[in-house]
């Protein structure tokens, strides 16, 4: 069978197939995961009180879900130079190792949907040429669930001068996005203090964890994982913007702010390493959207391998977190 099969449909029918097989693993041993509960700048983020089995098919449910916005984002704006598969593939197959899994949904699933959506956003204004009603409002609307998000989770916070970065990098970002930015920020803080007969729960900042203390934290071999497909999904970054240097503008536009905001939520995740469960999901997307490019750059050569080496590598990592070494 040809390898470029695997990057196809063929190959999502199988990252399926073994993630569903690994979530199962999980399941049903004890394995410890991070844990869920978090706070933003005026709340708790709790996880929700259903049942376990409900909540762990609602967070494979919510994994498919992205898999295939991550296809469908590509096949809208060709920002991968082929129609493939095999970056949803991947980053089902990470979602598989990760504790989270076994826990249901929290809020780094949620994160990972913003970055997905804002994405969207950023493509779509530029593929409209940057006109400034396109532009304003994509920014606005990120900036606006960026904010929200972090009245539960401050994590979301740090998305607002990266997605704003990224925008003025892919020259969509203007004195008018600026307004847009700022409005879009301010929007759910105006309207909750504007409601008056809610209590005030008080304002928190948040307490960073350096990555330097994360080897002596609990979930050791999880965080050790994270961090290096971090690492994985930089250095393919490395490789793969020089194979966008001889692509047409749009795709080198695309390219970079997709690298540009891979790397930026990973050095999140070393900023903070107490945040190491919210940041998860967002990593193994953009390390997957790399594996991607690399194979979309050798026409698809290789992709079977890609595959197994992914399956291999999370697959012992599992083993490893199951076991609790």
């Amino acid at each position: 069978m040809r390898n470029s099969a695997y990057s196809g449909n063929l190959g999502f029918v199988i990252a399926l197939i073994l993630m569903s097989a690994m979530t199962l693993m999980s399941y049903f041993s004890v394995i410890p995961a991070p844990e869920q509960e978090s706070h933003g700048f005026l709340f708790a983020f709790e996880p929700w009180r259903i049942p376990r089995p409900v909540s762990v098919i609602a967070r494979w449910l919510l994994i498919v879900a992205i898999s295939v916005g991550m296809v469908l984002v590509n096949r809208r704006y060709n920002f991968i130079p082929t129609l493939t598969t095999l970056h949803a593939s991947v980053f089902m197959i990470l979602c598989a190792a990760d504790p989270g899994m076994s826990r249901g949904i929290g809020p780094g699933i949620l994160f990972a949907v913003v970055n997905l959506v804002a994405l969207f956003l950023l493509f779509k204004a530029f593929r409209h040429g940057g006109k400034p009603s396109e532009s304003a409002s994509a920014i606005f609307l990120i900036a606006l669930f960026c904010s929200s998000g972090s009245m539960f989770q401050y994590a979301f916070v740090f998305l607002i001068p990266l997605y704003a970065i990224c925008a003025a990098m892919m020259k969509i970002f203007r004195f008018r996005e600026v307004g847009a930015l700022v409005i879009g920020t301010a929007t759910p803080y105006w309207i909750f203090f504007g409601l008056k007969d809610m209590s005030f729960p008080g304002f928190r900042l948040p307490e960073f964890v350096p990555f330097s203390v994360a080897p002596g934290m609990d979930n050791a071999i999880f965080m050790i994982y994270v961090s290096s497909l971090a690492v994985i999904g930089f250095l393919l970054s490395m490789k793969n913007i020089y194979s966008l240097l001889s692509s047409n503008l749009q795709l080198r536009m695309l390219g970079r702010g997709m690298i540009l905001t891979g790397i930026g939520v990973s050095a999140l995740f070393m900023i903070d390493a107490s945040l190491v469960a919210v940041f998860a999901v967002a990593v193994y997307m953009f390390t997957s959207f790399q594996t991607g490019y690399l194979s979309g750059f050798s026409r698809q050569r290789g992709s079977g391998w890609i595959l197994s080496i992914t399956f291999l590598f999370s697959l012992t990592f599992l083993i490893l977190m199951l076991n609790g070494l």
